[in-house]
This record gives structure tokens, sequence and C-alpha cells, in this order.
């Protein structure tokens, strides 16, 4: 009889409310805690008060009445944020052999593999959203150190750079919750990001392609004292080799979609205008995911992406029939309605379908993309640079829109 029933929508509470309800609570339980843990037990509590006073429960019966950062770390199986801090340093300074060293070194401590990458993302975002809005709106839950920390590495990396991160950790998660050997495809991830720190920026490849001289590389950040020596052989030999007799720069430009009207990579005014605004309505089940992915829950976004089949979307009424395939976690569409509601303002409806639909949209995707793949292989021009270049690869295929061509959309290959 639902007409006869009551519904509560209850939204997640904000993490320094949950942090000042724990102090509370500490100080009615006769304990005592430090503001780091009590803000660690808040994250990990994801907005939910009942989650957060049984790890606080847990976390004062172990720490004998006094709870501390490092219990809780212990206890949770998380990785100290200066730690992460550091290797993030690290990685943005190309310094392999260091990246190594630290993930090893927090492994040893009692750090998951997947945590670590999820942790490095959190931070990626966090340095972004500074540069971005500036410190006091992004520096919410963090202590003052961090925000010294956040605000100097915002002001050493570009945005772009700080993009590309992002979407590449975001794959690496993926990787890592999947791989049979975590601590390894955490590795790889590393060493692909710090890989990654002097490789040119979208337009300063296309002005070598056209016969520009090609800019000195450096890491994203510099080398330490004592770290001045390239440590990776020879990438930055092939980052800057020449490659102007292979095609004509505009003309490879116009033939991949390459847009010249607007530089990828400007230092200047980074941030300003350059970021979408979220999906406030998404008309289609696309555009929900797309939401997710904004609202940096990169979680949910796998879930979305890999592990449910939808079988109805209605966008005027508010409503989702989804098929969950079994990595998908079963409080999956209570989850998802409960952010549908406190990201759109209006009420949304997720409910479960005993047989599957459509493909998840990451498998259609992947198919997409092998298949333009090939096709790009099979460019003259490419093929060129692939003879010319034996080691070098197509890594990504990335649809450009708002082009006119002789078919729907173009792709650029990187």
């Amino acid at each position: 009889m639902l007409s006869r029933c009551q519904r509560f929508d209850l939204r997640r509470v904000e993490q320094p409310v949950l942090t000042q309800h724990f102090q509370r609570i500490v100080g009615l339980e006769g304990a005592s805690a430090d503001a780091d843990a009590l803000q660690l037990i808040a994250r990990a509590a994801e907005g939910s008060v009942r989650d957060g006073l049984s790890i606080l429960d847990q976390a004062i019966a172990m720490g004998e009445g006094h709870v501390t950062a490092a219990k809780v770390r212990d206890m949770l199986g998380l990785a100290d944020r200066a730690r992460i801090f550091d290797l993030a340093e690290s990685i943005f300074r190309g310094d392999v052999a260091g990246a190594l060293k630290q993930l090893a070194s927090l492994h040893r401590d009692g750090a998951e593999a997947p945590e670590v990458v999820s942790d490095l993302a959190e931070a990626v975002h966090a340095i972004s959203r500074v540069k971005a809005v500036g410190e006091e709106p992004a520096g919410e839950g963090l202590t003052a150190e961090e925000k010294a920390r956040l605000k100097d590495l915002a002001g050493r990396l570009s945005m772009p750079y700080l993009s590309r991160a992002w979407q590449m950790l975001m794959k690496g998660f993926e990787e890592t919750a999947r791989a049979p050997n975590p601590r390894v495809a955490a590795e790889m991830v590393l060493i692909r990001l710090a890989y990654t720190s002097d490789l040119p920026t979208p337009d300063e490849l296309i002005r070598m392609i056209g016969g520009g001289a090609a800019p000195a590389r450096r890491p994203a950040l510099p080398q330490g004292d004592g770290g001045g020596a390239d440590q990776r052989g020879p990438l930055n030999s092939r980052a800057t080799a020449p490659v102007a007799e292979i095609a004509d720069g505009e003309e490879l430009a116009d033939e991949f979609g390459f847009d010249d009207g607007e530089p990828i990579g400007d230092d200047e005014d980074e941030g300003e205008g350059r970021v979408a605004a979220p999906l406030a309505n998404p008309r289609s089940f696309s555009e929900v995911v797309a939401l997710t992915s904004a609202k940096r829950d990169v979680k949910l976004t796998i879930h979305l992406e890999d592990h449910v089949s939808l079988v109805k979307f209605d966008a005027t009424a508010g409503s989702i029939d989804l098929f969950l395939y079994p990595e998908a976690p079963p409080e999956l569409p209570n989850e998802l309605r409960e952010k549908l509601n406190a990201w759109t303002g209006r009420r949304w409806v997720v409910v479960l379908s005993k047989e599957a639909g459509a493909l998840p949209i990451g498998v259609v995707r992947r198919q997409r993309e092998a298949a333009e793949l090939e096709s790009l292989k099979a460019h003259p021009a490419v093929r060129a640079v692939l003879e010319a270049f034996p080691d070098a690869k197509i890594a990504d295929v990335r649809r450009i829109a708002g082009r006119d061509t002789d078919t729907d959309s173009e792709s650029e290959a990187v």
C-alpha cells in the first residue's frame, strides 16, 4: 500500500559537518581524537552518518580511547595524504624510480594499490580545482599544510597536463581494480604517468608536424637536486623528433579534425571558460554517465560504463531501467538515484530488470574505437609516421565534435 507510506529522501552529509558531529560523539564517549583522524573517517563515510559512526566506534576501540590518523589509515587501508602528494610530485617530475619506491613503501604500510591510484586521482582533482576556482572554494576538508601544497602544485602545473593525468588515473583505477596483481598494475599506471610528464601537448604536435621548431621538452615539474639526469632513456628524442617530411601539418590537422582556432594547452587563462557546465538535466543515459564523470565520481562512472546494461531510459519521467552484471554492486541503483536527485534537483527512479538490454556503453565505445583505430592506421599519412618511427603507437582515438565532414564525425589520433 504505497499510498499509505511516507517516503524520506535522505541526503549525504557534508564532510565538515560529519567531522564536527564525530568530535561531539568522541567527547560524549569520554575518548579523544586527532582532527586529521576524524577527517579521514568523514571521508571514508562518504556522507553516511551511520557508516561513519561504525568506523569511529572501531577506531576508538582499536586506539584504546584515543583515535589517531595513523590508526585510522591502518584500519581502513588508506594511504597518508602527505605521502600521496610526495608520490604525485615524483610522477610530475618524471622520477619513475622514486615513484615506484614510494608506492612500495605505501604498500608495505598497508595501503591497497587501487586505493593509492584513487587517492592520486583525488589529488589531481584537488590541484585542478585550486587552479580553476582558487584555494578557498576547493579547500573543504583540507589541512593548512595540504592547502599550501595544493596551491604550490596548482601554480606550477598546466591544466592540460592535469586533465591528461586525471583521464589516465581513471583508466588506471579500472585496470588496477581488475588486475590479478593490483600492485603490478598500479606500478604500470605510475610508469605511464611519469613518462607522459614531458610529452608535447596537441598544439605543439601540430606545430611539429607542420615543420615548426620542436619545443624543448621538460617534465611537468622540474627535477630536484640531483634529479636532472633523464632516467627514461630515449623518450625525449622520440617526443621531439622532427616529422615535417612525413606530412604537411595543416593538411594533417584538417584530415584528423584538429582545431587550431583555439590553442590546446595554452598556459594563459587556464581554467576560465574551458570546463563545460555539468549536465543538470540529462536527456539520455550517456549524459547520465557524463554527469557522474563531471562530478568526479570515479567508481560510479566505471560501473555505469562497463557493469550495467540499459533496458529503458525515460528522461521526461526521470526513470531508468537497468540490468546489473555481477561486477556491479547491488546498492548501485539506490546510489545512482540519490546522486541524480541531488545533482539535478529533480526526482529520479532507478529500477532493476531481470533481462539485459543494450550492450554496456563502455563496450560499445571500445568496439567503435578499435574500428576507428584500424581505419586510421590505413591512412597514408599515419602509415608514413608509423614506418618512420617503428616504436610509435596510436594510443587513443578521440572524436572531434562540430566539424563538417563526409561522415557524421571525425577522429584524431594520439
